[in-house]
């Protein structure tokens, strides 16, 4: 008797919304430096080349900030400019000419900044975070986000969304984990707020919700919408893999068709110790 052959899911073909990858494997974005003014050098279209001519299926660029304050450094790439978008433009369409499929990751720092030292400008504003908590010793106290602080980063998300369809991605990422804006809302380590988007578990994932579903509808039924995620804060009373199943549940019920999983970094010491192996599943 002998063994059926198997089929080797991880190089062939899937298609998402239209989009085919010529396999399963991605390159998850890494951050280079940008031009100072978020936007990006031939070291990008050097590197994000290089992997479209590998082999790879999906090649993200990232991650981008959604507005000048929700850069990491001054040297992080932002997508919140007609500018940026043209200029990124040059990386899709290469990704694009050696049969990959071009994606980008849209984020915002929120109070992990790096604002001591004069690391970024003092004209780029305050860190912002769900609550008053500073992520570590060497980070300044964010101040609380208002209402309006909320709503104008929602619209920040959506405009760079529709900038990177119009820079040619196919796969535009929301950075929901590691430490960034959006996870702050989700943990109840970092989020002590009592309104509407503070402590009960629906609350807390409200503001990611209404940005992965603006998105989602912004960008039309043919752009691959993934949201990645730190599964567990490996903190007691703290976000963790339980939540993240229910968070899924309703990022799937709203057209999301990805989840990248990585985890830690929301809390200062413990670091992303399991990241994602890069497959598009």
């Amino acid at each position: 008797m002998t063994d059926k052959p198997t089929k080797n899911i991880l190089f062939s073909p899937v298609t998402i919304r239209g989009v085919t990858f010529r396999n399963r494997i991605g390159v998850s974005s890494m951050g280079q430096r940008s031009d100072g003014h978020g936007n990006i050098t031939d070291q990008h279209l050097v590197i994000s080349g290089s992997q479209a001519m590998g082999g790879a299926g999906l090649v993200m660029l990232g991650g981008a900030a959604v507005e000048p304050a929700g850069r990491v450094n001054r040297f992080n790439i932002g997508l919140w400019t007609d500018e940026h978008a043209t200029n990124m433009s040059r990386v899709a369409n290469y990704v694009k000419s050696y049969g990959a499929v071009p994606g980008i990751q849209l984020a915002h720092a929120g109070r992990i900044r790096f604002i001591n030292g004069g690391i970024v400008n003092d004209d780029q504003g305050q860190s912002i975070a769900p609550s008053a908590i500073a992520y570590s010793s060497e980070h300044v106290v964010p101040i609380e986000a208002t209402l309006h602080d909320i709503e104008r980063i929602s619209n920040a998300f959506v405009s760079a969304a529709l900038n990177a369809v119009k820079a040619g991605f196919q796969v535009i990422e929301l950075q929901f984990g590691h430490g960034y804006l959006m996870s702050t809302f989700l943990s109840p380590v970092t989020n002590k707020r009592s309104d509407m988007y503070g402590g009960s578990f629906e609350n807390r994932i409200r503001l990611g919700l209404d940005v992965a579903t603006r998105v989602r509808r912004a960008v039309g039924k043919d752009i691959v919408v993934s949201v990645k995620v730190s599964v567990t804060d490996y903190c007691e009373g703290s976000w963790d893999v339980k939540h993240t199943i229910e968070f899924a549940k309703r990022l799937k019920a709203i057209g999301v068709d990805l989840l990248n999983c990585s985890s830690g970094n929301v809390v200062d010491g413990v670091l992303n110790t399991a990241t994602n192996p890069g497959a598009v599943q």
